[in-house]
């Protein structure tokens, strides 16, 4: 070879392997701006390529422990495990440790356990190590322990990519999504979605058949922006939500930009419009994100998240409170009971004295777990406690929101076979299967989305199915005197219960119930009501909103050319029907009626009277395999009670006779 050719090809060599270097350094300082940022997708080729290229030992150690984090933020346990596992000589006690949580948070409990036994002998002086270890105990004993809940996923109405943030509003639920349109990177968390989100409505009264509902745009609240998680007042008339405020660009020649996130607010004005989306918060900061809002149900207090400095850890929970003057005060952190070293987010307000919220701080199952506290007026927020298998996976489980006082509700997980990244769950809390009676009619309320269970009916005697109706939201039925029915209850297709019962009436007037259970208690409610004279007991309620007919309409030549190159936009709910929404209420044209005397024998044994309440209720237990007679006493020993318009009402006391009670009971 010629000297010249020689030396050419030398100094070409050279060139491409400076190239080489100058390409690989980019590709780490991309990837390590990309993981700064919490958009690990975007950093794993970036990282894993400038690895190849790195400068030193330490730049190349350093990336390494990133791309195993970045494996690990975003689920893939499996391959985290691996860099992790290979990076123990070289790493020392950081790679022991992330291993150790790598092992972990793929439920490998019992491998993981020895791997932060041995980190804490080597490291005793760690308070890492011990709330580490002590967390593989604990997740083992929640995987073991007995299931409080049942979950299923909402399979029709999630998608491929985001569905969080669930909360129930006016018959329905309001979510955010990330559903066809602009991706546009933002601040996240702990991995959390790099994309724009929008609100969402679907009506939805927690039958089957409501899942399939169609989905729309919430009604004036999006925009450009992000939008939710939201929250709204219980006059449903203030929202409060989280949305992107624009930071600064990271470099003029990059395209990324940091972001914050806000509480905005907005106000529904004569039930006509909703106000544009003012900043709500005077903490609110463009150097830190407040987001998460979750309003009590009075609407003076809220709790959020936020990373704003000063915290416990990557993000905490505060509170605020309003002043006599209106205006939010504090924020208030809520302590190191509540608050870890890592990410407390997506706070829920149940009752005055709970609020549910996901961390992947405290022990739990693997990465970010729903937690509940409680406050104890002399020693604040504390209790905090593990919700537990099912609710709680080795996934990522968050947005936690529940229907008052039913145990029913929903949560957000990216656990495994889900549809998509994130989807919408529904729980419901194991407890007593409850049916009601209001002397006319069998009430057993449809929450089959969320316990799906389905019932069916018997006249036993006959062997003759009878039909049940279904009316606001209920499934109902009119059953004879003197006849015995039997409901057959079903979960999932398979045999959950059997409920026998008969109609009695004795010589007084008064109705009873006589009815036992075969399987796992039952809980009753008897209903009192005076009948209105404008209607009947009860009518079939349509939820605002729902449409009926052919809802079809003509889509021009020109709007299908551009659903064709630019995709199908959702449209926007209906405001006027939104805001006009009536609850159901399966007992519209009766009239409460508290105080009334209900009696109860339970097999052949007489138990202490009870009254209904403010609500017209009273509530009684049935034991399996046990026979209850149950009764309202509206008359005593047959004597007529006047009543206001010659409606039927409560007799104002109780006989002083038990005699008399007796006879007008049994």
């Amino acid at each position: 070879m010629r000297p010249q050719l020689h030396i050419s090809f030398l100094l070409l060599g050279a060139s491409f392997l400076w190239c080489l270097g100058v390409y690989g350094q980019k590709n780490l300082e991309k990837g390590n701006r990309f993981f700064g940022l919490n958009q690990y997708e975007k950093a794993i080729p970036l990282l894993t390529e400038g690895i190849k290229e790195a400068a030193t030992p330490e730049e190349k150690l350093q990336a390494t422990f990133r791309l195993a984090d970045c494996y690990r933020f975003l689920g893939d346990f499996e391959n985290a495990e691996k860099i992790y596992k290979n990076l123990l000589r070289k790493g020392g006690a950081e790679a022991q440790f992330k291993y150790g949580s790598a092992l972990k948070a793929a439920a490998k409990y019992a491998e993981a356990k020895k791997v932060f036994e041995d980190y804490v002998r080597k490291n005793p002086s760690d308070p890492r190590g011990p709330k580490m270890l002590r967390s593989c105990d604990i997740a083992q004993n929640l995987l073991d322990s007995e299931w409080q809940y049942t979950v299923r996923e909402l399979q029709a109405m999630n998608t491929e990519d985001e569905e969080i943030a669930p909360i129930f509003y006016r018959g329905g639920i309001v979510f955010s999504s990330q559903r066809p349109g602009g991706l546009r990177p933002f601040v996240s968390f702990d991995g959390g979605a790099d994309i724009l989100l929008d609100l969402y409505y679907m009506e939805f009264d927690g039958t089957e058949e409501s899942i399939d509902n169609e989905i729309f745009f919430f009604p004036g609240l999006n925009t450009p922006n992000h939008e939710g998680p939201a929250s709204f007042t219980a006059d449903g008339k203030t929202v409060y939500y989280t949305t992107t405020v624009k930071g600064k660009r990271i470099s003029k020649s990059d395209d990324v930009v940091q972001n914050t996130l806000q509480v905005f607010s907005a106000m529904l004005m004569d039930n006509a419009y909703w106000t544009e989306g003012q900043s709500a918060l005077p903490f609110n900061s463009y150097k830190y994100s407040v987001m998460h809002p979750s309003v009590s149900a009075d609407g003076d207090r809220m709790v959020f998240a936020s990373n704003m400095p000063g915290g416990m850890g990557g993000t905490d929970l505060y509170l605020t409170y309003r002043d006599k003057q209106g205006y939010w005060v504090g924020p208030y952190n809520m302590g190191p009971e509540v608050n870890t070293a890592d990410n407390e987010l997506f706070p829920f307000y149940g009752d005055s004295t709970t609020i549910y919220f996901s961390s992947s701080g405290h022990p739990g199952m693997g990465k970010q777990d729903i937690f509940k506290t409680t406050y104890d007026p002399e020693y604040g927020w504390t209790a905090v406690e593990n919700m537990g298998v099912p609710l709680n996976s080795i996934g990522d489980d968050i947005c936690y929101a529940e229907m008052p006082n039913t145990g029913k509700g929903l949560f957000v997980s990216d656990r495994i076979n889900g549809t998509g990244k994130a989807d919408i769950y529904a729980f419901a809390k194991l407890q007593p299967l409850e049916l009601e009676y209001d002397e006319e009619r069998i009430w057993i309320k449809n929450s089959s989305a969320f316990d799906a269970l389905s019932f069916s009916i018997r006249e036993e005697a006959k062997k003759k199915d009878r039909e049940l109706g279904l009316e606001s939201g209920y499934y109902t039925f009119r059953p004879d005197t003197g006849i015995e029915y039997r409901i057959s209850v079903r979960k999932d297709g398979f045999s959950y219960n059997k409920i026998y019962f008969t109609i009695h009436q004795n010589k007084y007037g008064n109705k009873q119930l006589e009815i036992r259970s075969r399987g796992d208690d039952i809980k009753v409610k008897l209903f009192a009501g005076m009948r209105k004279p404008e209607g009947p007991v009860a009518d079939s309620l349509i939820i605002a909103g729902h449409r009926g007919g052919d809802t079809t309409e003509k889509i021009s030549f020109w709007e299908k050319l551009k659903i064709a190159i630019m995709g199908e936009t959702t449209p926007e709910y209906d405001l006027e029907a939104l805001v006009h929404y009536q609850p159901l209420n399966p007992h519209k044209y009766q009239e409460v009626a508290p105080g009334v005397t209900a009696t109860q024998i339970r097999d052949g044994e007489r138990l202490e009277p009870k009254k209904t309440g403010e609500d017209g209720y009273v509530h009684f237990i049935i034991n399996e395999s046990e026979t209850h007679v149950l009764s309202l006493i509206w008359n005593f020993e047959g004597k007529k009670v006047n009543f206001p318009n010659d409606a039927p009402q409560v007799a104002e006391s109780e006989p002083k006779s038990p005699s008399v009670e007796t006879q007008a009971g049994d």
